[in-house]
């Protein structure tokens, strides 16, 4: 059982170290598609917001302040910085487990 403890624990170090050298270009792409991710989510709530404020120019504040506390409460549920780093902790994992499949094939 020690084994399978200090397997874990190196494990997770690796993990840790994959998630702290992600790459710019990498933390963009994550964000990126955060980001998609929670606009594909909050399509009702969206509307909600476009519906309210169509027409409108300088009352939108006032006029839809509902609908755009509603909006941003369903964006940072799905693009929060605690979602980021659940990102990007998945993205480490599968990064981590193509290089595992790539070392683990026969060399041709």
């Amino acid at each position: 059982m020690s084994t399978q403890t200090h397997t874990s624990e190196a494990e997770q170090r690796r993990l840790d170290q994959t998630v702290t050298g992600l790459k710019k270009f990498e933390l963009e792409q994550l964000r990126s598609a955060m980001n998609k991710e929670a606009l594909k989510r909050c399509g009702t709530e969206i509307e909600g917001f476009s519906a309210c404020s169509t027409g409108r120019t300088f009352t939108v504040p006032w006029a839809c302040k509902n609908e755009y506390a509603t909006l941003l409460n369903c964006i940072n549920s799905f693009a929060s910085s605690g979602k980021f780093e659940e990102y990007k902790v998945e993205y480490s994992r599968q990064k981590l487990r193509m290089i595992d499949q790539y070392q683990e094939s026969p060399a041709k």
